[in-house]
């Protein structure tokens, strides 16, 4: 029970910066990536129909947009639902680190 506990509370928390395509990815002296930047990110989340992950989801990709907007770096985010599966969720993260280009691929 408390594995199932642990692994579910990383899955909520987990971003997993995939990488970025042109410019550095690293933060510039401003503390924000350089605008005309584009970063990839990965998110796996436990479960799509839990209500909360709903809310969570739709926060997130609302805040990626805005901070897109007031830094002018672009952000594909690709999010994941492991379907409260462990095993699936660690495979969507394995994949999702392991990507060449950031994205997930079914």
């Amino acid at each position: 029970m408390f594995k199932k506990l642990m692994a579910s509370a990383l899955a909520l928390t987990l971003l997993v910066g995939c990488g970025s395509n042109g410019g550095s990815a690293a933060p510039t002296s401003g503390g924000t990536a350089s605008s005309g930047t584009t970063k990839n990110v990965g998110v796996a989340i436990y479960q799509f129909d839990d209500n909360f992950m709903t809310l969570y989801r739709n926060e997130l990709e609302k805040y990626m947009k805005e901070q897109g907007e007031k830094t002018g770096v672009t952000y594909n985010i690709t999010i994941v639902d492991g379907k409260n599966d462990m095993a699936e969720q660690t495979n969507q993260v394995e994949k999702l680190h392991h990507s060449k280009d950031g994205c997930y691929h079914s």
